[in-house]
């Protein structure tokens, strides 16, 4: 394959993935930036417990059912919390 080919190719992923961005942006009503990255020590709130752990998972715009951002996060109790909503982590000291 030649360097025009290659790059013919990858102009032509860069368009798919703006229009799958879009499109999802448009279903998730442009929703801001996640505001916590992969392997970030956050504290959150579980059952009304305050718990701390790490982000293995960031779900941009969260579950299915949801239209929010979530987080899997493996605690320090050494269980591992899917789909805690954002609004329910801040920054761990």
């Amino acid at each position: 394959m030649s360097v025009n080919d290659t790059l013919k190719v990858l102009e032509a992923i860069r368009k798919q993935l703006e229009e799958e961005a879009a499109t999802r942006n448009t279903m998730l009503g442009n929703l801001p930036p996640m505001k916590f990255n992969l392997g970030e020590k956050v504290r959150f709130t579980f059952n009304g417990h305050e718990m701390v752990g790490k982000v293995k998972i960031a779900d941009f715009g969260g579950s299915f059912e949801n239209d929010y951002h979530s987080y899997d996060i493996f605690a320090e109790d050494g269980c591992f919390y899917k789909h805690i909503p954002e609004e329910a982590c801040r920054i761990a000291e």
